[in-house]
């Protein structure tokens, strides 16, 4: 009995009371408010609001009736919507991935493809020269103890491959030095060999090879000079027929600028002497008691080290490369 009392309490105090003002009222539904402020059924949402005064009210193109309605002065309808629902909120209003379709996937591809295609052709590395390593590896399997060239010590115009092994100059004729990151192996001969991979013509003078006591850690906090044979305790040959022994210029016969691709370039310390040889055959040589005056330290380690100089543009170090047999 109260509730039916109450229920009809509602439209007596509804004629009672005038349309009271709208303003300040924030109805918040799936559907707008028509133009009596009537809410049409159906779940309430935070995604979905409409707020109504009287200016709105007044705006409408049809004349509003002045029926007793119930005030909704300072009224907010407010319902908090299901997790389910707030999620799928939250996804719509996510601003999705930006994606590729059909030519445009494609048009990126030839453009990765391109730049891996340009860092492979400036290193010096193609699928021969990847052969060529595969080759040597399954030649000596045993011997593969030479390091690489040291990233932390290369002229400024070198590139390095990533395995570091394959130096190669970029742009101009010097400051193309690279040292090898280890030792040589010294248990009666220290030996390196590095095969050319790709040269210039026209140029005169080229590759230079040799040894140096300086270290890659000596040589790392300074800039090295433009010229191999200007590092510190190093012994270089090649150019134009020429030597360099801690600084100390000569001549000798051989000239690496009639170096082609594919040859291979060894250097081999033996006691105190020093022999340069192309494909297993000497080309030049140092006897030791000038290498000794020059100072050589036969106690003291040594390092590869070369000059992509003029004619020589890229060569690899050779990792499994033993002394040729005499």
């Amino acid at each position: 009995e109260a509730a039916e009392v109450a229920l009809k309490a509602v439209p007596e105090k509804a004629a009672e009371t005038p349309r009271s003002s709208l303003e300040k009222t924030v109805i918040v539904c799936e559907e707008p408010v028509d133009h009596k402020g009537l809410v049409a059924k159906g779940d309430v949402s935070l995604d979905k609001t409409t707020v109504v005064n009287d200016d709105c009210l007044h705006e409408s193109s049809q004349p509003l009736e002045r029926e007793a309605m119930v005030s909704l002065e300072k009224t907010i309808a407010v319902d908090v919507p299901s997790p389910s629902k707030a999620a799928e909120t939250t996804k719509e209003k996510e601003s999705p991935e930006p994606l590729l379709f059909g030519s445009d996937v494609l048009q990126a591809v030839e453009k990765a493809r391109a730049a891996v295609a340009e860092l492979q052709r400036r290193a010096g590395i193609n699928q021969d020269q990847e052969a060529s390593r595969k080759k040597q590896e399954k030649q000596s399997p045993a011997s593969l103890t030479h390091a690489p060239f040291c990233h932390d010590t290369v002229g400024l115009n070198v590139l390095l491959s990533q395995d570091g092994y394959t130096a190669t100059r970029s742009c101009g004729c010097r400051e193309s030095v690279a040292v090898c990151k280890g030792p040589l192996s010294q248990q009666g001969a220290g030996y390196f060999e590095v095969e050319v991979c790709q040269t210039v013509d026209g140029w005169i003078g080229g590759l230079g090879i040799g040894v140096t006591h300086s270290s890659p850690s000596d040589l790392k906090e300074q800039r090295l000079p433009d010229k191999a044979w200007r590092v510190p305790r190093s012994f270089v040959l090649g150019y134009a027929g020429n030597k360099y022994l801690n600084g100390k210029e000569g001549t000798v016969d051989w000239q690496s600028d009639q170096l082609r691709v594919g040859q291979r370039v060894g250097l081999l310390i033996d006691g105190g002497s020093l022999f340069v040889l192309v494909d297993g055959q000497e080309v030049a040589s140092v006897p030791e008691a000038e290498m000794l005056s020059a100072g050589l330290r036969q106690d003291e380690p040594l390092y590869g080290i070369v000059d992509i100089y003029n004619a020589a543009l890229s060569v690899r170090l050779l990792p499994g490369a033993v002394v040729p047999q005499k």
